[in-house]
């Protein structure tokens, strides 16, 4: 079975009807149920995942929806059991984070270099993203349409 990591902006666009990847994002999702794909959410993607969210309740003022939407569309996607801990490795690998956001010249973030050395050294070698920035990484290759997911259909 083929693992995907999948990143902050897919799981957005998949939970928030009024995100602009919302379509892309459900596609996606669609396409990987009917594979073989296994679907890995780090803790530092959940992390942003509910910090955005929360963020966007209460910038439209929707603040008593926030636990609904939480516990009816988010847990079931994000619960404890579906998150795998990349926190507990930071100490080990903070030289080697702080490198690869240093030799991106600033382009890659914490969580996002400490999701490319999370990857390598979990053996993972895809992650489901909008953003660009993966493209550039050595040992991840980034899906962005629901195309690239017929390599997982055995």
């Amino acid at each position: 079975m083929t693992s995907i990591i999948a990143d902050t902006n897919f799981l957005l666009g998949l939970v928030d009807s009024k995100d602009k990847w919302h379509q892309r994002s459900t596609e996606l999702y669609q396409s990987l149920k009917v594979t073989h794909a296994k679907m890995i959410i780090f803790d530092c993607v959940a992390n942003e995942l509910i910090s955005v969210i929360g963020k966007r309740f209460e910038e439209s003022g929707r603040q008593e929806r926030f636990k609904g939407f939480i516990e009816e569309k988010l847990m079931p996607l994000i619960s404890k059991d579906n998150v795998v801990s990349l926190y507990k490795r930071v100490n080990e690998w903070y030289d080697r984070i702080i490198k690869l956001i240093v030799d991106s010249s600033g382009k890659l973030n914490f969580h996002d270099a400490l999701i490319q050395i999370g990857a390598k050294e979990m053996d993972l070698q895809y992650i489901i993203s909008f953003e660009e920035d993966f493209d550039e990484a050595t040992n991840l290759i980034r899906i962005k349409e629901k195309r690239e997911t017929e390599k997982f259909v055995f």
